[in-house]
């Protein structure tokens, strides 16, 4: 059966449930988190940084979190930026905890 139109957007709808800014603010921080810790899951900092993310905050995380490799590179193997670049990292964490109860309504 192939939906489509109206039929296909209450599919959607009922399916899968919206969140709200705050709790994607909170995942893209524990999603961050993960990652500078070496916990994240196999395909979570991927999923991350390579979809385009439609609220305006969100994408600009993501976008600094792709620079942060270029401009902060590390000479250790297998490691994703230096100790500075993961700093800035910290510091976008923080910034998205901030700004989660301020966007959750």
């Amino acid at each position: 059966m192939i939906l489509s139109g109206t039929k296909m957007t209450m599919f959607s709808s009922i399916f899968h449930a919206k969140k709200a800014p705050s709790a994607d603010y909170e995942d893209a921080a524990a999603i961050i988190e993960a990652f500078i810790d070496g916990k994240s899951g196999l395909w979570d900092w991927d999923d991350f940084t390579s979809i385009k993310k439609k609220d305006e905050f969100l994408e600009s995380v993501r976008r600094r979190c792709l620079s942060v490799r270029d401009e902060y590179p590390t000479k250790n193997a297998g490691a994703y930026c230096d100790a500075q670049g993961l700093e800035i990292m910290r510091g976008l964490v923080r910034e998205l905890r901030a700004k989660a109860p301020q966007t959750g309504g």
